[in-house]
């Protein structure tokens, strides 16, 4: 699964009344991302932040006890991850410009 993917599957689920119902989906979403970064291509600075993320979040009980930092750091990879593809866009513009 990419990682991108699962962010969406992620903040759909933080966006259900009580997304902590979804706890086995969440961990299982959070591993698959997990898997899925070394193989995705991204900047090493955002890679580690996945890895915290998930590292972090798979500790039993940690989304129950603070679902809303949860959230937050979702949104705040997701961003991560949108800041980078618009950087790698704007590269290969400049890289067509110098043809």
């Amino acid at each position: 699964m990419q990682i991108v993917p699962a962010l969406n599957k992620i903040m759909g689920i933080l966006d259900q009344e009580d997304p902590t119902k979804y706890l086995s989906s969440l961990l299982s979403l959070l591993g698959n991302m997990e898997k899925s970064a070394a193989r995705s291509g991204l900047d090493d600075e955002i890679l580690d932040m996945i890895h915290d993320y998930t590292e972090a979040w798979t500790v039993e009980g940690a989304i129950e006890e603070d679902i809303d930092s949860f959230a937050e750091e979702t949104y705040a990879i997701y961003d991560a991850i949108a800041e980078d593809d618009e950087d790698d866009e704007d590269d290969e513009d400049d890289e067509d410009d110098d043809y």
